[in-house]
């Protein structure tokens, strides 16, 4: 099996059984994978919804996850939720056996490794804007909460070159107010597809 990852520079050969074990991890930093696919027929597929539908629909399960506070899941802590817990925990940081590592692959987890910049605010963006139904403030709050994960990822990155309780802090207060706008956001985008 051939294999694209933003990680490698070259396309990966893969033998399917790793790649199938891959997916049915439970662990890791993403949580539990599943084995969850899909396969397109044809060479031009039809989908069976509209787009509209499809968008509101998608809207609405993230506004869900985004303000739903449940540690129950199989994902743990997550959305708003888990971004407060994010703040909370960034000046225990420093007390890691390894802060500067840690820092940094926060850093690379909100500015790389196939986010799109601004932990894939700025990919949510450009879907939002192409949405005819809704106004284009959600599009242009999004890149303005993507850039404050930029600059969350840049206080990161100078905390993995320097782990200072400063940095941590900073970056602390810079998580918990990305989670106030974001909890607005959702919410908002939640009430704008129930007034529809």
């Amino acid at each position: 099996m051939l294999l694209s990852d933003s990680e490698f520079e070259t396309v990966q050969r893969l033998p399917i059984d790793r790649l199938r074990q891959a997916w049915g991890s439970e662990h890791g930093f993403v949580g539990p994978l599943s084995n969850r696919w899909l396969a397109v027929d044809g060479e031009r597929p039809s989908p069976n919804t509209s787009i509209e539908c499809a968008a509101r629909a998608a809207i609405a399960r993230a506004a869900k996850g985004m303000l739903t506070d449940d540690e129950s899941g199989a994902w743990g802590t997550q959305g708003v939720a888990g971004i407060r817990r994010f703040a909370r925990e960034l000046p225990e940081w420093t007390k890691l056996d390894d802060a500067s590592w840690t820092a940094r692959f926060a850093y690379q987890n909100i500015e790389r490794r196939g986010t799109g910049g601004g932990a894939f605010r700025r990919l949510y963006a450009d879907f939002l804007a192409q949405l005819d139904f809704l106004d284009d403030s959600f599009a242009d709050r999004t890149r303005a909460i993507a850039d404050d994960w930029s600059a969350l990822g840049d206080t990161l990155r100078a905390a993995s070159e320097t782990p200072t309780v400063e940095l941590f802090e900073r970056a602390s207060e810079q998580a918990a107010a990305i989670a106030d706008r974001e909890e607005e956001l959702f919410a908002d985008l939640r009430e704008g597809l129930e007034e529809d």
